[in-house]
């Protein structure tokens, strides 16, 4: 993720719609975290999910599990905006 905050989304592959795939590799694992983009100007990094990746292609359940937390973070910032007081000029 280091090299994704330093470099942008460019470091990452894309896998579909939002959703980023960083790669942490080891000796003898393959490490690989989902992620999206956040914020006003793409500043946050939002992990969705870290596994361990087996075979070459990323698992359907994996990404699907991603997408449904990137789903849901929304959801929870569009209820806290909803639920905000309109403020007063």
């Amino acid at each position: 993720m280091r090299e994704v905050r330093e470099e942008g989304v460019a470091a990452a592959k894309h896998l579909r719609g939002e959703i980023y795939e960083a790669r942490a590799d080891t000796k003898d694992k393959w490490i690989r975290l989902l992620f999206a983009t956040q914020g006003r100007f793409s500043q946050v990094l939002l992990s969705l999910s870290a596994f361990e990746k087996k075979t070459n292609k990323t698992p359907p359940q994996q990404l699907q599990l991603a997408e449904d937390r990137l789903e849901s973070w929304k959801a929870r910032g569009r209820k806290r905006k909803a639920a905000a007081p309109a403020k007063k000029h």
